[in-house]
């Protein structure tokens, strides 16, 4: 082969790889690379798509999820990277023909996600990728294993008589019942939405138990409609629920719920997902003596019927009402609660125990409530958006002058069976945490108090405890790492720094005053502090015996005997977890600022948990941030008594159509590094081209 030829063939070699790196450099987005995603999801059918993204390529395999069985395979592959994050691909099927279109993909959560597409065309066309020849693909893209960790606030809140017929036309035959099924949803926050269907013979209808209970993994606005992600609790089931805006009816209105996961708009050409139509009711009850309905006063008074209407039946009297009891005095004030969401407000007046995004507790006694030493209370939650009241038990600890607990039990609805409801109720069984994944973000186990801290300018401060300074390398909740000290000040015992060293945005230190020291397990030590220039950021250093070199920081809601087994098993995220050797110094002299300096923004710092994906990809995020408010003002007692709008109030704040956002894709390390060689190819090209021209 001659000088001449080989140089061609090398010009042609290069050409092709130059071809091979042009194309590669259309990525799909990197936060579908990692996970396994599915769609088309088919309870009724038990199949479902499996998708699995490669740098360009989207593969899906449709399956059944008994067998296993692969039904055919389909490729689409990433062509061109438009604006706006909207990829020209090419769709190739599973008997080998090639189509063109465009897909735009958008995040309604972590592990939801949902495309927009245009239709598929012989030969590539421009204007597929327009706005209008893009539609909604119903069929959602699920992360199962993100999935398992996410919950949100559900959107709705309210309490409804629920009647169902489904996407047939045919009526439940239970919608004729006296005793109505009922659909309830966040009365409290964290119970997401309950279906209770009243009796076994009801729930056959649709693929759910008697009292079936669901949480909200996502939920977003379009069009006027706002649609829910649900998950079976407990188990991977997804439901899509959708509700129009709200027809004249004010207290009536419809809720469409497909148990095959797909978000059908009304205007989908779609419908083949298995489907049911809710009508639901707003009925108020504001007393524990009432009828479950209308019919009561034509029925005999048998124990059954008693139990439907005891106000017909005078089972009860409903002039008469539980008596009201008061908290202890000394824990009565305002006190600011800080968990991985944020900060809310609480406040404990004489009888009422009161939340801010949460609930209302009034204090009630029953004959048999348990005693004040047992520091056990019975409450009364009643509500104007139809949910039925519901009775809870309230614990409290005190841990130090300026720092107290509460504890949650699990709720009981009305109407309520029994004669010794305050036993029943303080039931020490009843103390448990909600299921997975939202564990004890509400609700603990009876030991267990969610620390608050008093709002005051001036908290009483108790020293730290700390016997020695630490030198640390730390990983942050996001997973970047930094080293440091961590130590006491040496002229005043309850004041710690923090230092960090070239930790990028993230302070050079952050100074903290201790507001209580308290043990977890009697091997732990947990020291609970205030950051002095962020009121309402509060936190604790856990340490243990049996890990002396690790120490975990937690917000403080999350700072208990639970803390550090949680943390091992991967339910608690610790805002930092430091490795540390113990430094020569027991303690360094701090010179305490005189006033409050500017800490930076950083979300790795405040310990939000929402890394996987960046923050402006995401359309409503899922994950629940309470609104900050001003540390020192006094929270007005018509916001601390205001329930959450129901969902059709949420759509009259937002009629644009324009309340999702797309996913602009950030170039990645891999693309750019992709686009490193294709520069350096090219230049190599244009040497060896000069060379052979020469």
């Amino acid at each position: 082969m001659d000088r001449r030829h080989e140089d061609f063939y090398l010009l042609f070699i290069l050409v092709l790889t130059l071809v091979r790196h042009l194309v590669s450099l259309c990525v799909f987005p990197e936060y579908l690379q990692p996970h396994a995603w599915h769609t088309h999801i088919r309870t009724s059918t038990g199949r479902r798509t499996a998708v699995n993204f490669r740098e360009h390529i989207m593969e899906m395999q449709e399956q059944d999820t008994e067998t296993g069985r692969v039904f055919y395979t389909e490729r689409r592959l990433c062509e061109n990277l438009l604006d706006r994050g909207r990829f020209f691909i090419k769709h190739r099927d599973n008997y080998g023909q090639e189509k063109f279109g465009c897909i735009e993909f958008v995040i309604r959560s972590r592990s939801i996600t949902q495309i927009k597409m245009s239709h598929l065309t012989d030969k590539p066309l421009s204007s597929s990728c327009d706005e209008n020849e893009q539609k909604w693909d119903p069929w959602l893209l699920v992360s199962y294993p993100l999935m398992k960790q996410e919950f949100t606030t559900c959107p709705l809140s309210g309490g409804y008589n629920m009647k169902i017929k489904d996407g047939f036309g045919n009526v439940h035959g239970c919608n004729f019942m006296n005793v109505p099924m009922r659909f309830e949803s966040e009365c409290l926050t964290g119970e997401g939405i309950t279906f209770d269907f009243r009796s076994s013979d009801c729930s056959n209808f649709l693929p759910m138990d008697i009292v079936q209970k669901a949480v909200c993994i996502a939920h977003w606005s379009q069009e006027g409609n706002v649609y829910i992600v649900l998950r079976k609790s407990g188990q991977d089931d997804l439901w899509c629920l959708r509700f129009p805006p709200r027809t004249e009816h004010i207290n009536e209105m419809f809720a469409y719920l497909y148990t095959d996961l797909a978000c059908v708009s009304p205007s989908s050409q779609n419908n083949s997902a298995m489907n049911y139509t809710l009508l639901l009711e707003t009925i108020f009850l504001n007393n524990l003596c009432s009828d479950e309905h209308s019919n009561c006063a034509g029925l005999p008074c048998n124990e059954y019927i008693k139990q439907q209407c005891p106000k017909t039946c005078r089972a009860c009297d409903p002039n008469i009402s539980p008596p009201t009891c008061s908290f202890p005095r000394r824990l009565l004030g305002e006190w600011l609660l800080r968990d991985q969401f944020g900060a809310k407000y609480v406040n404990l007046s004489e009888s009422y125990f009161h939340i801010e995004s949460f609930g209302t507790f009034k204090c009630v006694s029953f004959l048999d409530s348990p005693s004040r030493d047992e520091r056990l209370f019975t409450t009364l939650s009643l509500f104007t958006n139809g949910c039925r009241p519901k009775l809870t038990c309230v614990g409290f600890h005190k841990f130090s002058r300026s720092v107290m607990g509460y504890s949650l039990s699990q709720s009981d609805t009305w109407s309520i069976k029994g004669s010794n409801l305050g036993t029943d109720i303080c039931n020490r069984g009843r103390f448990q945490p909600d299921p997975a994944p939202i564990t004890d973000t509400y609700r603990t186990f009876r030991d267990i108090y969610k620390p608050i801290l008093q709002m005051a300018n001036e908290i009483p401060l108790q020293p730290c405890g700390l016997k020695n300074s630490y030198i640390f390398n730390a990983v942050f909740a996001d997973g970047n790492m930094c080293q440091g000290l961590i130590y006491p000040h040496c002229r005043n015992d309850t004041k710690i720094r923090i230092e960090f060293k070239d930790c990028n945005s993230i302070p050079d230190f952050v100074d903290y005053k201790c507001a209580a020291v308290y043990k977890g397990h009697y091997w732990e030590k947990i020291v609970l502090m205030e950051n002095i220039n962020d009121l309402e950021d509060v936190r604790c250093l856990i340490f243990s015996d049996l890990e002396p070199k690790r120490i975990l920081m937690l917000h403080a809601a999350q700072c208990d005997k639970y803390s550090w087994t949680y943390t091992n098993a991967k339910m608690r995220i610790p805002i930092i977890d430091f490795n540390v050797t113990v430094e020569n110094l027991p303690c360094r002299t701090i010179p305490m600022p005189t006033e409050l300096y500017p800490i930076p923004v950083n979300d790795g710092w405040q310990g939000n948990s929402n890394d996987e994906i960046p923050s402006h990809h995401i359309v409503e995020s899922s994950v629940r941030f309470a609104p900050t408010s001003p540390r020192y003002h006094r929270v007005d007692a018509e916001k601390k008594g205001k329930h959450k709008e129901n969902v059709n109030n949420k759509d009259s704040k937002n009629e644009n159509d324009n309340n999702y956002d797309t996913v602009h894709t950030n170039r990645s390390p891999t693309s750019c590094t992709r686009l490193r060689r294709f520069c350096f190819i090219s230049l190599l090209f244009v040497i060896r081209i000069f060379i052979i021209f020469k």
